[in-house]
């Protein structure tokens, strides 16, 4: 919606009209009689016993195999000839192959179920931290699936339906140019008593109307990306200042990688604690903080493996998602690392989900525009473009940035991906920087396989 002609010329408070009214619409999408009972029964599910979750995991793994080698035409030709009578789903998974995101990228529609028809397919895009742009599908049920673990890890950060929220996420909510000497950096969700910030007004000189915002808006939880809530805690931190939010219970950060340091600096300053979540749009794998700060493999969402651990200590996630029964991946490598919290003992929380204590997913820098303003996740600029197998932006200086692409077997890029691609990204850092758009053969890997998808060299 925020791409639109409609909304990005449309007054404040028109846009605003235009948010509530998509807030309307998905409410009565995502949280139907249906959906309220997935949420019964996950939050039931969270306090389960260790032989209650391996049964209801078997169950799942028995539904999505039987899938895969029946209606899902990869799976059918590679996986067909086995058995499905005799063996404990573990057993059978085992028989399958890792799955990389280049296995999906070279055949999607064959990992495509047969028996869901188009018209109730929902795609969803991300780069994860690989770099290289991928294509999900999945359908309203999913959606709904995914939903109740969203708002059951919000219980757990003591957030409930109706009370205040405020998000700093990637959102083009605010769509004037980054020249405008507009202040109001944020939009009003009246019918969902949300507030959305933008993430790409994030700038020493604007921080004290973010906060003034927030503080009259007291909300009860943040959601944000991790280099967004940093930002402002690390401006009210070298300032010797508080965030000042009485109502404010927690704060739920996700889609990058939180540091130590981050979760110190906005536990300090806002004066709550953070939850952080981890996921991805490929629905294979999820890992959430409890209220006792640890981290726990969400084992209701997914079966979880875990690859050989490597000389850093970490070991790779891989993971079975038990959510999408249109798109099932299986065994999928998710290229995110966890080291892994080996003590066994149990949570405080009562939950007996795995634990492990830390995540390295995206290693990105920010880009700096010349006005002052970090800009963190970048992804929604490649939405849609399908030409491009890999990307990384890469900042030499305050005025220019180069957006490094390796296109689908090296096919020169077409002049409309090129003209799409410099809009997508003059639409979050401005009109005042130079963009350049370079192909080149590959991108540079770290020693853990991952390509940083902001590179800053300034």
């Amino acid at each position: 919606m925020y791409a639109t002609y409609l909304y990005r010329h449309s007054p404040v408070w028109a846009q605003e009209l235009l948010i509530s009214g998509s807030s309307i619409i998905q409410k009565i999408l995502r949280e139907s009689l249906v959906f309220k009972k997935m949420l019964a029964e996950t939050e039931a599910r969270q306090y389960w016993s260790t032989e209650q979750l391996n049964q209801w995991r078997d169950d799942q793994l028995r539904i999505i195999l039987h899938r895969a080698q029946t209606v899902v035409p990869y799976y059918r030709q590679h996986y067909g000839h086995l058995s499905l009578a005799h063996d404990d789903p573990i057993t059978q998974l085992e028989r399958y192959s890792l799955l990389h995101k280049n296995h999906i990228i070279n055949a999607p529609n064959a990992f495509l179920a047969t028996d869901i028809h188009g018209y109730r397919h929902v795609s969803s895009k991300t780069s994860g931290t690989t770099g290289t742009p991928l294509t999900v599908y999945k359908t309203f049920n999913s959606i709904n699936r995914e939903n109740a673990f969203v708002w059951r890890q919000m219980h757990w950060a003591n957030f409930h339906q109706g009370e205040k929220m405020a998000t700093l996420f990637g959102a083009l909510v605010v769509p004037e140019p980054r020249h405008s000497k507009s202040t109001v950096f944020w939009r009003m969700d009246r019918a969902a008593n949300i507030l959305f910030m933008s993430s790409y007004h994030l700038a020493e000189q604007n921080i004290p109307a973010y906060l003034s915002a927030l503080r009259r808006f007291d909300p009860a939880i943040i959601r944000a990306y991790p280099s967004s809530i940093s930002y402002l805690a690390n401006w009210l931190w070298h300032r010797g200042q508080h965030a000042q939010l009485p109502s404010l219970k927690s704060i739920t950060t996700s889609s990058e990688t939180l540091s130590t340091l981050q979760r110190e600096r906005i536990e300090t300053t806002f004066g709550v604690k953070v939850f952080d979540w981890y996921g991805g749009s490929e629905r294979v794998a999820a890992i959430g903080t409890c209220e006792y700060g640890h981290y726990h493999v969400i084992e209701d969402y997914g079966y979880v493996e875990f690859g050989p651990r490597l000389s850093n200590g970490f070991c790779e996630i891989i993971g079975t998602g038990f959510i999408n029964h249109l798109m099932p991946l299986i065994r999928y490598a998710t290229g995110d690392l966890v080291e892994l919290d080996n003590s066994h003992e149990p949570c405080t929380c009562g939950r007996v989900f795995r634990r492990v204590k830390r995540i390295m997913g995206r290693l990105n820098d920010v880009i700096k525009t010349p006005d002052g303003r970090t800009i963190g996740l970048i992804d929604p600029i490649y939405n849609g473009l399908s030409e491009i197998s890999e990307a990384q932006v890469v900042q030499n200086t305050l005025e220019s940035i180069e957006i490094r692409v390796v296109t689908v077997n090296q096919h020169p890029l077409s002049q409309d991906t090129r003209t799409r691609l410099i809009s997508n990204i003059r639409a979050r850092v401005g009109l005042d920087m130079d963009v350049h758009v370079i192909e080149i053969d590959n991108l540079p890997r770290t020693n853990n396989g991952k390509i940083r998808t902001i590179v800053s060299n300034i």
